[in-house]
C-alpha cells in the first residue's frame, strides 16, 4: 500500500555519486591520453624498424595518429 503513498525516501547521496562519476571519468580520460601518448611513441619507432603496426593500432582502439 506504500506505492500509493508515493516513492520511498532513498538514501542515495546524489552529490557523492556525482562526484564519484565524474572522478571515475576523469581517470579514464586520463589513462586514454596515456595510452595516445604511448602510441605517440611506439607506432613511428614501429614503423621505422618496418613493423607493420596495424595490429597495434587496433588493438589500441584505432588510433590513426
Amino acid at each position: 500500500m506504500r506505492a500509493a503513498e508515493g516513492p520511498l525516501r532513498s538514501e542515495l547521496d546524489v552529490k557523492g555519486l556525482r562526484a564519484q562519476m565524474l572522478g571515475r571519468i576523469e581517470e579514464l580520460e586520463a589513462r586514454e591520453r596515456e595510452r595516445e601518448e604511448i602510441l605517440a611513441e611506439l607506432v613511428p619507432m614501429m614503423e621505422a624498424r618496418g613493423h607493420d603496426t596495424g595490429a597495434v593500432k587496433a588493438m589500441m582502439g584505432g588510433w590513426a595518429g
